[in-house]
């Protein structure tokens, strides 16, 4: 594999090594090729060695830092795992300083507990993301739910203050049970800011209010909504439905407010947007 990624040096630009077990060759070849990449997606991918290092210094992606044309990342599911004693870092060591990544990927990603700082440092780097996909993201940790909660409001904070031109953002599943002592703004600043998303991922997000919603509702390139999960209120999703014109898909599967009739009466008012709804999809 590192022989490949290196005969191709000249012109590769797009590196996908999903579901590969990398070794330390591949990271070498990696550098070696990172000025040129435009796009590295490493999904269920694991790093992999039985060389001991420092605990909690390990980091595979440590010198990496020529990657300076990289626009997209994918680490869907990455993980890392070495010598039975050490606990390598998985935040690749380029994220936590200015980069242009605009399209990242952190999906299914278990962060420990003691890579806190770095986990400030990603978020304090993420700067004009365009695309963010952070699905069930989990923390390793005792009070993972509190931890987690923080984490993404913080996250969602940055994102908010920082990336205006936001197209996609996908947070689903990555809240914990209890989220309604966060800020009441914390939607509605982020549609002000961010008036550009077309797909918005809220699934599971157990604080959604009418509020929320109607925020959402001044979303006018919206095509893509997930409140799978959430307390949305049926009369503020059916005024969102209306007024949003660009909107073609919407899942309220698992929304304990929402019967078979509202989806129904729902279908009747927005013909063209297609809903999803307890597992049965409208044809």
């Amino acid at each position: 594999m590192a022989n490949l990624i290196m005969s191709n040096k000249a012109t590769l630009t797009h590196l996908r090594l999903n579901n590969v077990v990398i070794h330390e060759s591949i990271i070498k070849a990696i550098h070696l090729v990172s000025e040129n990449l435009i796009h590295l997606s490493l999904d269920n991918a694991c790093f992999f060695t039985l060389e001991a290092y420092n605990l909690f210094i390990f980091n595979p992606f440590k010198d990496l830092n020529s990657f300076k044309n990289l626009n997209s990342l994918s680490l869907n599911a990455y993980k890392c795992c070495s010598y039975p004693n050490t606990k390598p870092k998985i935040i690749p060591h380029f994220l936590l300083k200015k980069h242009n990544v605009r399209n990242l990927d952190l999906s299914n990603m278990i962060f420990q507990s003691d890579e806190e700082a770095d986990l400030e440092k990603l978020i304090e780097n993420l700067v004009d993301i365009e695309v963010l996909i952070a699905w069930r993201i989990s923390i390793n940790d005792i009070n993972q739910t509190d931890k987690r909660n923080y984490w993404m409001q913080i996250l969602l904070e940055r994102i908010t203050a920082t990336s205006p031109n936001l197209k996609e953002l996908d947070i689903g599943w990555s809240f914990g049970a209890y989220t309604s002592s966060w800020p009441s703004k914390t939607i509605p600043n982020l549609c002000t800011n961010c008036p550009n998303i077309t797909r918005l991922i809220l699934a599971k997000y157990s604080c959604l209010s009418d509020e929320d919603l109607e925020a959402i509702s001044n979303l006018q390139l919206l095509q893509q909504l997930d409140l799978c999960g959430t307390t949305a209120g049926v009369t503020a999703v059916k005024h969102l439905a209306v007024k949003v014109k660009t909107l073609k898909l919407l899942d309220i599967s698992w929304c304990r407010n929402f019967t078979t009739k509202h989806v129904w009466d729902l279908k009747q008012i927005v013909p063209l947007v297609h809903i999803v709804h307890n597992g049965y999809q409208d044809q």
